[in-house]
């Protein structure tokens, strides 16, 4: 059995907790470089980290709830990594999930102020408001220009690129850029013995 230390230590050593909560909500459904898929959703310790995280709280979490949220928010990262502008019906959605009442609140943190959100209700329609939020606030004040996902088909790993020219295409160098470097060096070479024969 996983303690929280270790659900903790996790969360933040695959990139989780990077300040935007509605796209570690769809990377809770996590594809390794060769695409097995890791449902977070289903561990409720990994879940209850991630709501700590953001300072949500809930009684009763619906899993299968989040999860229908996710694939809307995947559908829109997917939309605005295309560059498309997102349709009226997306923001309508995005405006009813945020309908169940929530609000900001600041705190004190060791070195400074943090500013978190806070359900008035707790359960899925409070969840599914905050990570809405999250995505609006996102849409608002971020450069969805680079907003990506990982150029291994088989990954998806949604991330935002902070790099200085935006030029970013993996979810990680060690992991999937790594792997594509291998597969381009091993074609190199099987071109070169086809040329040599």
């Amino acid at each position: 059995m996983t303690d929280e230390p270790e659900i903790a230590a996790r969360f933040a050593r695959d990139g989780y907790g990077a300040g935007n909560a509605w796209i570690d909500l769809v990377n809770s459904e996590q594809f390794d470089a060769n695409g097995r898929r890791t449902d977070h959703l289903d561990d409720p310790r990994w879940l209850g980290q991630l709501l700590r995280h953001y300072g949500l709280v809930a009684e009763r979490t619906g899993a299968q709830d989040l999860a229908s949220l996710r694939r809307f928010l995947r559908s829109v990262a997917e939309a605005l990594t295309l560059g498309d502008d997102l349709t009226s019906e997306q923001i309508a959605a995005i405006n009813r999930h945020m309908a169940s009442p929530a609000r900001q609140v600041l705190s004190t943190t060791g070195d400074g102020y943090r500013l978190d959100w806070s359900t008035i209700r707790t359960g899925g329609p409070a969840l599914r408001a905050s990570f809405a939020a999250s995505l609006a606030a996102f849409l608002a004040t971020q450069d969805t220009g680079r907003l990506k996902i990982c150029a291994n088909p088989l990954c998806r790993w949604v991330f935002y690129d902070r790099s200085k020219n935006n030029t970013r295409r993996w979810c990680s160098d060690k992991a999937c850029g790594n792997r594509d470097k291998v597969r381009r060096l091993r074609r190199r070479r099987a071109g070169a013995a086809d040329g040599c024969v």
